[in-house]
């Protein structure tokens, strides 16, 4: 069985899962073949609820593992690395259900591998995307879907 299918079966919105998995090999063929300065590569596997971190050793041979488990809500949307501390922010979707849908997240994660901090995003729990910015880092952004919002946060 492919890892797609595997991914897929998994997935309690396979259409989603479909598009993810297609874009998850997209950039990791991109990153494979680009071969960036960074040895280290993290990938947000959403259906599966975790992080993958591929490493490069030697040159041209890469290595994966699952670098965070995570439990509850549909997984993990997007990812960024801190270069000034090496922390992944990881955003943490899952979808708006019923009149009060739950808070979204973003998950800091040591570069031990270890959770940090999770930070509640009250506008709502479909986290889709951030990214980091300002002088030095300062701040972070907070794409969130289903209240259409993009957020502006204090890095810490």
């Amino acid at each position: 069985m492919s890892s797609e299918a595997a991914v897929t079966r998994h997935c309690p919105v396979p259409a989603i899962c479909f598009s993810f998995t297609v874009s998850v090999l997209a950039s990791l063929s991109l990153a494979l073949l680009l071969r960036l300065f960074f040895p280290v590569r993290y990938v947000a596997e959403m259906c599966m609820n975790r992080i993958l971190r591929f490493t490069q050793r030697p040159a041209g041979v890469w290595h994966s593992s699952v670098f965070y488990q995570f439990s509850g809500g549909l997984g993990p949307s997007s990812i960024v690395v801190d270069k000034m501390s090496g922390y992944l922010y990881v955003g943490r979707y899952d979808f708006a259900l019923g009149s009060a849908p739950p808070a979204g997240s973003v998950a800091i994660i040591a570069p031990d591998g270890k959770l940090h901090q999770e930070i509640p995003i009250s506008q709502g729990p479909e986290v889709t995307g951030i990214a980091i910015g300002g002088a030095d880092n300062p701040v972070f952004y907070v794409t969130e879907a289903s209240s259409g919002r993009v957020l502006l946060l204090p890095l810490q």
